[in-house]
């Protein structure tokens, strides 16, 4: 390291002076970060110089990392079998379990999301088709974002930042509970802060290969969600910044390449992207502004049952412990937004703020549809973790209110995961195990909607039971001795029309309902009068 003296402070004849290091003129990280050893500009809030974040990890902080994922792979596979499959889950299944051409063709008029998932899927089936196995995929990919969580903090805020961040995305209750579901989620999460790291790694070191690699990984994401669109333009806007940033408004040829490619390689699918994404998220009801609020929310502390009767005697404890955690995690990632400053300041605008504004511009100003589901932002959650632990080390003279904090965060996100992990969403299992146990010959069932039925027959496949369609239910009522008619998925089951055709000509013996956060399963027993038989 070169060293150069500065200045000279002193008065009379007695002088102190002061060597400071100067920094190599070519470092490895780019034109854009070479320009924040400018400190009365940036300053990337840490103690350590900027080339001191880009050294390799030592090995105390490489096995602390590898102690981190292994703890978070453990929480995705705790209990990842115990949970009934819920309705989008044993689609995931029923699409993945057909062929090649099957599943395309399936995924294209029926479905609301790209193939790339129920492909990836279908590769896992070869392990078996128990809910272990179904959602295994999606525990993997959750345990691999973990490290990039770990280089992203690392990357901007230094080494303590990053496992902090690494270790906090390890136990969050949301990212541990969508790594659990057998839905395409954890693996957009995984592409998408790939591509954000293939994409620093390409502005700072540029390089065919790094061009190529961020290309790809764009065009997986694209082919894994259509939210996917939202969060390249934010990446679009981060390079173009960076870019302003260095006094020149030139977009990099290779970014232009690596995007033109993606695009191209999506082209085949935009049809069926642009007819399924309206047709179906047009469907959303819930306003505007409680979206955004649940995305804050659940992004600072998951816990998505909130219903006494579910949470039973835990209720106290669940309520107890639910606002502190929010209200603490919340003012941890404002206090790090707050402070952050330079390349990482453009980061965290662009990836946090940039995709629901376009998705707002886009979906709900032109084509009338609600975007704000906060599991379609679950990519967003390793920044703002990295924001949470940036604020927590902010407290270097207080360091036994910051471990105080991090004790009860940690201990209030270990009680949500042990209660996500009891609670259904759905209780298929039960619900298909009663009508099985409970029917007879002659009885039929018949379901509120058609893909209702999916999860049913994964839990009652190979029973002998016969079922009659809603548009065939008015004609053949009185064909059979009884009539179980289940209902999901509503939030007044006596809304339907096909229920209330029932209570107006049957005789209802039976109502049970089956509980979970995401939906009640409601099963009705029905005998038809002797006139109708």
């Amino acid at each position: 390291m070169e060293i150069k003296r500065v200045a000279i402070y002193g008065t009379g004849s007695t002088a102190t002076m002061f060597m400071v290091p100067r920094y190599p003129s070519k470092m490895a990280l780019g034109d854009s970060l070479r320009s924040t050893l400018d400190h009365d500009k940036l300053n990337y809030g840490r103690s350590l110089p900027v080339y001191e974040k880009a050294m390799r990890p030592t090995l105390k902080n490489s096995v602390n990392l590898a102690l981190i994922t292994a703890l978070g792979l453990a929480l995705r596979l705790a209990f990842l079998g115990h949970r009934s499959l819920y309705l989008d889950e044993a689609w995931s299944f029923t699409a993945a379990s057909l062929g090649p051409a099957e599943l395309l063709s399936a995924v294209a008029h029926q479905d609301a999301h790209p193939p790339l998932y129920y492909m990836v899927l279908s590769a896992f089936l070869i392990l078996g088709n128990g809910e272990f196995a179904i959602r295994l995929p999606s525990a993997i990919f959750g345990t691999l974002t973990i490290p990039l969580a770990y280089w992203l903090g690392r990357r901007f805020l230094g080494e303590r930042a990053g496992l902090l961040a690494a270790f906090l995305l390890a136990i969050s209750p949301m990212h541990v509970r969508y790594s659990q579901e057998a839905r395409m989620y954890a693996l957009l999460a995984f592409l998408a802060l790939s591509s954000l790291a293939l994409l620093l790694r390409a502005i700072e070191e540029g390089g065919r290969a790094l061009w190529a690699l961020y290309g790809l990984s764009a065009a997986l994401c694209l082919h894994t969600h259509y939210i996917a669109p939202f969060f390249l333009l934010a990446e679009g806007a981060l390079v173009l910044w960076i870019e302003m940033r260095r006094g020149r408004l030139e977009i990099p040829r290779g970014f232009l390449l690596a995007g033109a490619g993606a695009l191209a390689s999506f082209a085949p699918w935009a049809y069926f992207a642009l007819m399924n994404q309206y047709q179906r998220t047009q469907l959303m009801e819930t306003p505007l502004w409680l979206g955004l609020v649940r995305i804050l929310a659940h992004f600072s502390y998951f816990f998505p049952v909130t219903r006494r009767d579910l949470l039973g005697w835990m209720a106290p404890s669940a309520y107890a412990l639910y606002i502190p955690s929010l209200l603490i995690f919340s003012l941890l990632a404002l206090r790090g937004f707050i402070a952050a400053r330079g390349d990482w300041f453009r980061a965290v605008v662009c990836w946090l703020f940039a995709p629901p504004i376009a998705a707002f511009l886009i979906l709900y100003l032109i084509a009338h549809v609600r975007p704000y589901r906060s599991v379609y932002y679950l990519f967003e959650l390793p920044v703002f973790l990295c924001l949470a632990a940036d604020g927590l080390l902010k407290f270097p003279k207080r360091k036994a209110l910051a471990s105080i904090l991090l004790a009860f965060l940690t201990a209030s996100y270990g009680f949500a995961n042990a209660i996500n992990y009891q609670t259904e969403a759905e209780d298929w299992r039960a619900a298909a195990a009663f009508v099985v146990a409970n029917s007879a010959r002659g009885d039929a069932i018949a379901f509120d909607r058609p893909w209702t039925r999916m999860p049913f027959d994964y839990y009652a496949g190979g029973s002998n039971l016969s079922y009659v369609g809603l548009d065939r239910l008015s004609a053949e009522y009185g064909d059979y001795g009884r009539i179980w008619m289940i209902v999901a998925h509503y939030g007044d089951p006596d809304s339907l029309d096909a229920k209330r055709f029932l209570d107006r000509h049957c005789e209802r013996i039976g109502a049970w309902r089956f509980a979970g956060w995401n939906s009640d399963i409601w099963i009705y027993l029905y005998v038809p009068p002797p006139r109708a038989r």
